[in-house]
């Protein structure tokens, strides 16, 4: 387990856009975002794949298409929770991980 905060952000960022294969756009624009979560929700938890349990309901969210569009809107939390939320909704499962289908 490895607790990630608002000092961890642009060195990951930039990581991932080193690492990135789609594009992906600005890093800066996903650096805003995640430092705009941290402050209101606090420090987030990376877990290891083997400390969840067999039967863990773990879902993927993510943005596709192009880059561009979020330079004329920024992407918000609305988004993701509102994702998050539809998965439990439609499978009656409560959610007990987010993984990223992309760096």
């Amino acid at each position: 387990m490895k607790i990630i905060g608002a000092g961890h952000i642009k060195d990951l960022c930039a990581g991932a856009a080193f690492l990135a294969t789609g594009g992906g756009g600005d890093p800066y624009v996903s650096q805003l975002l995640a430092e705009q979560l941290l402050e209101k929700y606090g420090a987030a938890t990376l877990i290891s794949p083997e400390d969840l349990a067999d039967d863990a309901f773990v879902v993927s969210i993510g943005m596709v298409g192009a880059p561009t569009v979020t330079l004329e809107q920024l992407p918000t939390e609305e988004e993701a929770i509102g994702a998050l939320n539809k998965y439990e909704e439609i499978t009656g499962k409560k959610i007990d991980a987010v993984i990223p289908f992309e760096v």
